[in-house]
């Protein structure tokens, strides 16, 4: 069996990255998950049921979180998360507020 170049290592590491990046922001219950794993709550982003619930007044979308984690430096339930559309395909979240 062949080796592989260190060109063809990078390019595929490069595609792993892209396609992952891809993957965590193609739909908004995935960029919420994505959102709460990436800040931490591995648990919630993971398990968590997660429902659309309005459009908020920017026109952008609000998801609940249910069994909503709690942050560690304000005590703040991060229940509600407003998920943007970007580029017609991309979709990424931030957390909204509580109820």
């Amino acid at each position: 069996m062949r080796k592989m170049k260190l060109n063809s290592k990078l390019l595929l590491v490069e595609l792993l990255v892209i396609f992952g990046f891809i993957a965590c922001h193609l739909t908004p219950v995935i960029a919420v998950r994505t959102s709460l794993v990436f800040s931490g709550c591995f648990k919630s982003g993971l398990t968590s049921g997660i429902t659309f619930e309005k459009k908020t007044d920017t026109g952008h979308s609000a998801y609940k979180v249910e069994d909503a984690p709690i942050e560690k430096a304000t005590g703040g339930r991060l229940d509600y998360m407003e998920v943007r559309r970007y580029a017609g395909i991309f979709y990424f979240a931030e957390y909204l507020g509580q109820g």
